[in-house]
């Protein structure tokens, strides 16, 4: 879901593997002008999760296409009025390489565009041996020209492999532009050996080729705690990068948030320059985004089981006591996708799925005064 500069919202329908972009006016009325008819990222099943808006008003949408657990990720373009980009046209990410007797399990697609036209587009993985044991897993990210190439000056011929800290896993959450230039990844790392993973969410920088930014945060990542990372998703704004990631501990799962400096050190502007913790009640808790306010008060948007639930932290870290309970919203009987901020209103805009009675989720657009 994006907003474009004329004040609309675009969002993506996924039903039944057929998707279709939908604008809104700023008000929530649909805009009939605007025509986009079905379409899939290729013949198999299509997911889309994500939308981004280039500097040109056109949209990117991010998703994947395949059969069972190994998707592959897959971006397309649509200009301003809804028509696709045949320019540029459909790109998926290749088959990954198998040796005899192995499998491959690939997570949600992430990407993003950047200013300059060009579009990332990345996916993580893991590998299974016969056994059916991981050996490893890592993340790709794949740069592509506004004329839908590889760009061959982006890692090598086109894509960099993420690997956070050599560790034996690896996986991408996020994938964000620095206003700067250059691109934010969020993910996670676990060097686990045995049955039990113990995965910690990190987050890393990369300069416009795709060449890790060692001047950032510690030798280029920042980890936000020691504790069993979850989900976790990164917002970056003139107030910086603000991080927020699902953490579990003896306690329990909470969320937690910091604002970083450009330079990876926390903003000491931001709740002393300490990381912000938030209880969650939930089993399976994912930080769908991170957006900032004209205020620059920060919005975490989360799916907590079935409740959607909305965090609002003041500029200086502190949660906000005149937004829902403690700063903390929740609605139940929603599972959140995806949020964003009107940028005039502030209003914040939600898409969820609401899970009726008989099980079947009702996708929805939905307005929080903020």
């Amino acid at each position: 879901m994006v907003e474009t500069k004329t004040g609309r919202i675009v969002y993506v329908y996924d039903s039944a593997g057929k998707l279709q972009l939908i604008r809104a006016y700023g008000d929530g009325s649909i805009d009939p002008s605007f025509v986009n008819p079905p379409w899939q990222f290729g013949p198999k099943y299509s997911a889309s999760r994500q939308l981004d808006i280039q500097d040109d008003g056109g949209f990117v949408a991010i998703g994947s296409t395949g059969d069972g657990l190994n998707r592959l990720a897959a971006v397309t373009k649509f200009n301003e009025h809804g028509s696709q980009n045949l320019v540029f046209g459909t790109k998926i990410f290749p088959d990954i390489p198998l040796d005899p007797g192995q499998s491959v399990i690939t997570d949600e697609a992430k990407g993003c565009a950047l200013s300059d036209g060009r579009v990332l587009l990345g996916q993580s993985h893991i590998l299974h041996d016969g056994t059916g044991a991981a050996v490893e897993g890592s993340g790709t990210i794949r740069c592509y020209l506004p004329n839908g190439d590889l760009d061959d000056t982006f890692g090598g011929n086109g894509e960099v492999k993420i690997i956070f800290d050599n560790a034996r896993y690896s996986s991408i959450e996020s994938i964000k532009p620095k206003l700067q230039g250059g691109f934010i990844v969020s993910g996670s790392l676990d060097n686990s050996t045995g049955n039990e993973s113990e995965p910690k969410s990190v987050l890393a920088s990369y300069d416009e080729s795709g060449k890790l930014d060692k001047g950032f945060a510690t030798g280029g990542l920042y980890k936000i705690s020691e504790e069993y990372g979850l989900f976790n998703n990164v917002g970056i704004s003139r107030h910086g990068i603000t991080f927020a990631a699902s953490v579990r501990s003896a306690a329990g799962i909470s969320v937690a948030t910091v604002r970083l400096q450009n330079d990876g050190t926390p903003d000491p502007r931001f709740n002393n320059g300490q990381v912000l913790w938030t209880d969650i009640n939930g089993r399976f808790v994912t930080i769908q985004n991170v957006v900032v306010q004209p205020d620059g008060s920060i919005i975490v948007g989360v799916r907590s089981d079935l409740v959607l639930t909305l965090l609002r932290i003041l500029e200086d870290g502190k949660l906000d006591d005149n937004f829902g309970v403690g700063g903390v919203a929740r609605l139940e009987g929603w599972r959140m996708n995806d949020c964003i901020v009107q940028s005039i209103t502030g209003r914040i805009i939600a898409a969820a799925d609401e899970i009726d009675p008989a099980g079947k989720p009702l996708a929805q657009v939905l307005g929080f005064v903020g």
